[in-house]
């Protein structure tokens, strides 16, 4: 189960998973995954970035987590906005550090399920095959107008 953090508030209802994970089962079941990460953003006197106070209070606290995280991106952001239609990171944003780090997760994860490691992208997709034509509406359409029990 992936848990999404961002931010205090997202913490909190991580912690509240995993109590019910706990509870109910295995808390290794959920695992941490820090998103919209901004290192420029300073909570503490010592000069620590969010991140780092959230990524130590995860592992303080035992918690399973990914390695990889994903960065706050405004050309990942702008991606959603502009258009009625939503782009992808795959497609849209390559090339870009939030590009590398869906790799990064897509490669932990596989590791985790056991699917093997260094998975090569796939190439190029084959080439369509002409479907054949297929007659079944002209055929619903006749027999509907003719009647099913009459032929």
């Amino acid at each position: 189960m992936i848990l999404p953090v961002s931010d205090w508030a997202s913490l909190e209802e991580a912690e509240k998973t995993f109590r019910l994970l706990r509870r109910f089962g295995d808390e290794r079941k959920g695992r941490v995954l820090f998103t919209l990460v901004d290192r420029r953003t300073r909570v503490d006197r010592s000069g620590r970035d969010l991140y780092e106070r959230l990524a130590t209070t995860t592992d303080e606290r035992g918690w399973p987590r990914f390695q990889a995280l994903l960065s706050r991106s405004p050309r990942v952001e702008a991606l959603n906005s502009g258009t009625g239609i939503p782009g992808s990171v795959l497609h849209h944003a390559r090339h870009t550090a939030v590009h590398r780090q869906f790799r990064e997760l897509a490669e932990e994860v596989s590791k985790l399920l056991s699917l093997g490691s260094g998975m090569r992208p796939p190439g190029p997709l084959p080439e369509p095959t002409p479907r054949p034509r297929n007659d079944t509406r002209r055929g619903l359409k006749n027999a509907f107008l003719r009647g099913f029990g009459s032929r």
